[in-house]
């Protein structure tokens, strides 16, 4: 019988489970993802409603030789979501949340998205560390790292991990071990499918979030102005609450800097008095969104500038610390920017509880810095040469600083992949996932999770 047969019956004997081939009428609404111009075509698109689905679904997978990818938001910016003629798991139906009742941690489904986990927290007056983009799965964005403007306060995504159930190499529901758990906080699902995770949730009625845009006509001149104001403002330290993530977009006024801004407390005075601190250091306001509100309404209105698709990719570097010479390769690089609405660049800056090191855990950069995000995604794909070449030389000019202020790691999420050696990412910790690798995964049935050990 040929795998494509074999499918066909195992499909039937699990009629529940919703599924297309490449060849269905609704496999093009399935198969969109953000990355719009991924070329694979996987072998089919499955639709698990619980745990026991997925392990039916590995089981028959390793059985029949089918290689197996894992979406849990499809917001991957190289599409690694799908594989060629791989069995692609998309996990966005299993998307519960149930909340502990002493309220210090929920235990979530792995297909969740960030703006419904971020909802239903809500409601119970809870957070936890979250990125911006509401429609990341929090899943894959936590287990590889998880930067996001909360990360002063509560620390990264992957440090919020308590707890998780996989479907391991042989279709076996299995409660992850305190091992499994290391691997998990940043090695994602490299030893099996993640059906679920419990994380650490903190209280939280409301914020204090938005986004303040320049006035950047001389856009070098608000970056330098910016940049010499936030460091003077950090010299005596800034509140665990305020997260700032500095960007330049493209708006139908041109090039600007923009600044998001989140005050992660209920003490909304006091994150007032900081966002009056805050608003002067980029000079001239254009627009300032800024309000107190819930955490889904500041991811809301978070979302709105980036494209909810995009054609292209990013690229990444991670500094220690916005020199004056870092700064004035910026301005350079800024003047290059095409102006695609699409194509845009954003710092995400680690400080905090998770800037230190840290035990049970795979993930490397454990000391303050920034992240870099080149984004060069473009609204057309007839310009996502000229992006490309504008985020790696802008990335490459970066290398040519001070390799004193350089990261030698770089963030796999934000990582291409023909560029992802995870001897590197991982630094210190990447024979620790390869002896864990090993133990739970020999076969490396998993072998399309971002942590390649081939």
């Amino acid at each position: 019988m040929s795998q494509r047969s074999s499918f066909e019956t195992f499909m039937q004997q699990h009629s529940h489970i919703r599924y297309v081939t490449p060849d269905a009428p609704e496999y093009a609404i399935l198969r969109e993802a953000y990355i719009l111009d991924s070329p694979a075509v996987p072998f089919a698109i499955v639709r698990p409603r619980d745990a026991e689905d997925v392990a039916t679904l590995v089981s028959w997978a390793t059985s029949e030789g089918v290689g197996i990818t894992v979406r849990s938001g499809g917001h991957d910016l190289f599409g690694r979501c799908f594989a060629q003629d791989a069995l692609a798991i998309d996990m966005r139906d299993i998307d519960f949340i149930t909340v502990d009742s002493s309220g210090s941690s929920a235990t979530i489904g792995g297909g969740i998205l960030a703006f419904k986990l971020a909802e239903e927290l809500s409601k119970h007056h809870l957070a936890t560390a979250f990125g911006s983009f509401a429609t990341v799965g929090y899943v894959g964005w936590a287990t590889h790292g998880g930067y996001g403007a909360l990360e002063a306060n509560y620390g990264l995504g992957v440090d919020q991990i308590i707890g998780a159930t996989l479907v391991n190499p042989q279709g076996e529901l299995v409660t992850a071990d305190t091992e499994m758990l290391e691997a998990i906080r940043g090695g994602g699902g490299c030893l099996g499918v993640i059906v679920d995770l419990t994380v650490k949730t903190y209280p939280l009625k409301e914020v204090l979030g938005g986004v303040i845009v320049y006035k950047s006509q001389e856009l070098s001149a608000t970056l330098h102005m910016f940049s010499s104001g936030y460091k003077a403002l950090a010299k005596n330290g800034l509140p665990k609450s305020l997260g700032i993530q500095q960007s330049v977009v493209n708006t139908p006024f041109g090039k600007a800097f923009a600044v998001g801004f989140l005050w992660s407390s209920d003490d909304i005075e006091t994150g007032r008095q900081w966002l009056d601190q805050v608003t002067p250091l980029g000079g001239e306001v254009a627009l300032n969104t800024v309000k107190a509100t819930t955490t889904p309404e500041w991811m809301a209105i978070s979302t709105e500038l980036p494209p909810k698709s995009a054609y292209g990719g990013n690229c990444t570097i991670s500094v220690k610390e916005m020199t004056d010479e870092v700064v004035a390769v910026m301005a350079q690089e800024f003047a290059k920017m095409p102006d695609d609405p699409a194509t845009l660049f954003s710092a995400h800056q680690l400080r905090g509880p998770s800037a230190a090191p840290r035990a049970g855990s795979v993930f490397s950069a454990r000391t303050p810095h920034y992240v870099f995000e080149f984004i060069g995604t473009t609204s057309s794909p007839d310009r996502a040469q000229e992006s490309w070449l504008w985020v790696t030389g802008f990335r490459d000019a970066l290398r040519k600083t001070d390799p004193e202020n350089l990261l030698e790691t770089s963030y796999i999420s934000l990582t291409p992949p023909e560029e992802a050696r995870c001897s590197t990412i991982y630094g210190s910790q990447w024979q620790r996932l390869v002896e864990l690798k090993n133990r739970y995964d020999p076969r490396n049935i998993f072998c399309y999770s971002l942590a390649q050990f081939n």
